[in-house]
C-alpha cells in the first residue's frame, strides 16, 4: 500500500506532528506539576505516534493479522473515562 496522493501526505504529517506536539505539552504540564494533564497528553501524544507509524509501515498491521484492531480498541477503553 504505497498511496501517494497529498491527503496520506498532510494526514501523516498531523498525525505526527500532533503526536509531538501532545508529547512536549504533556512534558510541559509535568514540569508545572500537573501530573494528570502530564498522563494525559503524553498518553495522547503517543497514541497519535503510533497511528502515525502505523499507517506508515502497513506490514505492521499484516504481521498483527487479526490481533490489528488491539490499537484502536485499547485507546477507545483506556480513553474513555477521561
Amino acid at each position: 500500500m504505497t498511496d501517494t496522493t497529498p491527503a496520506t501526505a498532510v494526514l501523516g504529517l498531523g498525525l505526527f506532528y500532533g503526536g509531538i506536539a501532545q508529547l512536549i505539552a504533556g512534558i510541559w504540564e509535568f514540569v508545572q506539576a500537573n501530573t494528570f494533564g502530564a498522563l494525559a497528553f503524553v498518553s495522547y501524544g503517543a497514541f497519535w505516534l503510533a497511528c502515525w507509524w502505523t499507517i506508515t509501515n502497513p506490514e505492521i498491521l499484516k504481521e498483527a493479522g487479526e490481533r490489528g484492531w488491539a490499537h484502536s480498541s485499547c485507546s477507545g477503553l483506556c480513553s474513555r473515562p477521561l
